[in-house]
């Protein structure tokens, strides 16, 4: 029996060259052989080895750095310059965001607002007799305003000076919202409230082709503005604004307009681009032209596969988005006017298409149900109808197209509110008598979908035509046996019912069903409504109805070119009817 050190020298481990093979694949190729003393010349790798301590002459080495960890030091230099370049930059007023051209106002923290002094505007002074000191009752003591930064020059930047005793109202939305006159809001206001009423200021921040993902960015930057109401009407954008963000990451890469590490977050980059820059050409003016959101143009094509399931999915995002609107407008004390949207019924669907569950048999019987579509054959009399969706409101005022003896048809008689027209001014004016812009700047397409429409309610077509819409009747019928949500099945189904008088009642439902059933609407229906008033009755917000208001005034309950422009836009007449609406609920809210 030996003594301790006899034997642990006997138990020292060896390893043979089996084991060291094993060991250099257990740690991936890790420098095994480099830090132990161990032979493996010819002959030896069946002789067991002691393991042995590094050598004295190893252990003076330095440690060698990993690459990852060289790369890090490499950068810190970098890291700091850069900090110090926008410290300084930031210290300097240069470098400010461009909110116009990187983020299109998807980053949320890109600035709507930015703050101004009233110094910085001659607030207060005898500058400028109608600086906002008249126009928005701010105090003439230099506290700070605020400027948004929305339009990319498309119209002036508004000014809110700080809050003071009236009222302040803003108005949030897209293009319907910015058409809107706010003066007159605040005029008819005024007229409501009673004696000793503080006053009112609206301010009108609604901005072309926006939806609710940046307007709800929007909303939250507004309210340090100290709104006492906010009125949110939106929901005719939401694929649009969709698919108009998925270009922009396409065109300029997500990573530089919005990614947590995104170049245009940086000062340094955007000075940097703003020395370099160059004077763009016609080409590259038209591409940034047509990357501003009342410049985008949708491409269907760009949908073709969506499905039902999908549009709900881009609907759920729009519920998301406000909701979370009016709980931070709740939670800065201010209060919430939500209101549906008025849309055009006689707008054909943008998209349409099959339940997946349809056997392949059925699927071929339905294309061939729908090869044939009475607004949309040759010398149809009602084909204007199509125009609906590609008409802009350039069209109702800058064209001038329509010859000096024009005369537009009368159409339906409205009731209510609608049923008064006056002359309206404003972003858009209108004619005493009609709704609409005066005809004289109306477009040969303005012209021809109007002429369209009242061939289809007064029923002004030969017995050729009619024929055919009595057959395609029982087409729709059938098709509509096979998918009975199909939008063009619906939609057809409800405007040959109108052309041949058989059944008005159920043409309304039927044109309203095919809306709300739409794969991709490009404006607001029935389905969106229902977010709408599920949300106010969700967050105790105040809710206009205004598609029931304007349904209830207009025959069948059917919207048609009495009150829209196109498929979304208000006539200037029926937007001033809305605003006497917010007007009542905004006094109420107010009580």
């Amino acid at each position: 029996m030996g003594t301790i050190g006899q034997a642990a020298a006997e138990e020292e481990p060896t390893l043979d060259g089996e084991q060291i093979g094993e060991f250099e694949r257990e740690r991936h190729g890790r420098p095994l052989l480099a830090r132990y003393d161990i032979d493996l010349a010819p002959g030896s790798a069946s002789r067991p080895m002691p393991l042995s301590a590094p050598s004295t002459e190893s252990a003076r080495q330095p440690r060698r750095l990993s690459p990852l960890r060289r790369l890090m030091y490499a950068l810190v230099p970098l890291f700091v310059v850069l900090a110090v370049c926008e410290l300084v930059l930031s210290w300097a007023g240069l470098g400010a965001e461009d909110n116009a051209y990187f983020s299109r106002g998807f980053d949320a923290d890109a600035r709507y607002l930015v703050p101004v002094r009233q110094t910085d505007l001659g607030w207060g002074t005898d500058a400028d007799p109608s600086s906002p000191t008249q126009a928005g009752g701010g105090p003439s003591t230099d506290q700070a305003g605020w400027v948004t930064r929305l339009y990319d020059g498309l119209h002036p930047e508004v000014i809110l000076p700080p809050k003071g005793a009236r009222r302040r109202v803003l108005l949030l939305g897209g293009s319907n919202v910015r058409r809107l006159a706010e003066d007159y809001l605040e005029q008819r206001l005024t007229e409501l409230s009673p004696p000793g009423h503080p006053g009112w200021e609206v301010f009108n921040l609604g901005r072309e082709g926006y939806g609710s993902e940046r307007l709800a960015i929007l909303a939250r930057q507004a309210l340090v503005t100290e709104p006492d109401v906010v009125v949110l009407y939106s929901g005719h954008n939401e694929f649009i604004e969709r698919r108009f963000a998925t270009e922009l990451d396409e065109s300029m890469g997500s990573w530089q307009r919005d990614g947590p590490f995104g170049l245009s977050r940086l000062r340094t980059f955007r000075w940097l681009k703003s020395l370099w820059a160059a004077e763009p050409s016609d080409a590259d003016a038209a591409e940034q032209d047509a990357q501003t959101p009342e410049k985008f143009q949708l491409e269907v094509q760009s949908f073709r596969d969506l499905t039902w399931d999908g549009t709900l999915r881009y609907l759920e995002a729009y519920r998301r988005n406000l909701t979370r609107m009016v709980e931070q407008i709740h939670e800065a004390d201010a209060r919430v006017l939500l209101c549906t949207l008025v849309s055009n019924d006689f707008a054909p669907p943008v998209l349409t298409n099959p339940p997946p569950a349809l056997s392949e048999a059925e699927a071929l019987k339905l294309v061939e149900l729908r090869e044939f579509s009475i607004e949309a054959e040759d010398g149809s009399p009602i084909a204007g109808l199509a125009l609906t969706r590609r008409l802009r409101w350039t069209e109702w005022t800058d064209n001038h197209d329509a010859p000096a003896d024009y005369q537009p048809p009368q159409l339906r008689p409205l009731t209510g509110r609608l049923a008064e027209t006056p002359a309206t001014t404003g972003p858009l004016s209108s004619i005493a008598g009609a709704h609409w812009t005066d005809p004289a700047g109306w477009s040969r397409s303005t012209m021809a979908a109007i002429a369209a429409y009242d061939r289809l309610l007064q029923r002004d077509v030969d017995r050729g035509w009619m024929g055919l819409a009595l057959l395609h009747i029982q087409r729709c019928e059938e098709a509509l046996t096979i998918a009975p949500d199909d939008p063009d099945a619906l939609y057809d189904l409800g405007i040959c019912l109108l052309l041949t008088g058989t059944d008005d009642e159920r043409a309304a439902d039927l044109l309203r069903a095919a809306a709300a059933a739409d794969r991709l609407p490009l404006a607001a229906n029935g389905t969106v409504n229902a977010i709408v008033r599920q949300v106010a009755d969700d967050s105790a917000a105040t809710l206009l109805d205004a598609d029931q208001v304007f349904r209830a005034a207009s025959p069948h309950g059917l919207l048609g070119f009495e009150v829209m422009m196109d498929h979304c836009h208000l006539q200037p007449g029926a937007g001033q009817v809305l605003l006497q609406e917010m007007a009542d609920q905004i006094i109420a809210l107010d009580h």
